[in-house]
């Protein structure tokens, strides 16, 4: 698969993506989640939000599973956001 195949183009970007912008600030824990959300909103086919655990403090850490055309087992990597 060739390089500009797995990007998304951004003719081709939805329009809940949440903006990049988003990076730019602090943000509380519930702000984190609604973020997560809002991502896998935007991919409904292609992402889940999922529990990896439990903090010291008792609140669930929450990630988000996203994949591209090869399905949910192809091409797995990890991005730790935090």
């Amino acid at each position: 698969m060739a390089f500009a195949d797995s990007v998304l183009l951004a003719k081709d970007k939805p329009e809940d993506l949440p903006d990049l912008s988003w990076f730019d600030g602090y943000h509380s824990y519930d702000e984190h989640l609604d973020y997560l959300d809002d991502l896998s909103s935007a991919f409904p086919k292609n992402s889940e939000v999922f529990v990896a655990g439990e903090s010291l403090e008792g609140r669930e850490q929450k990630g988000i599973h996203i994949w591209g055309k090869g399905g949910k087992d192809k091409n797995t990597a990890i991005l730790w956001h935090g």
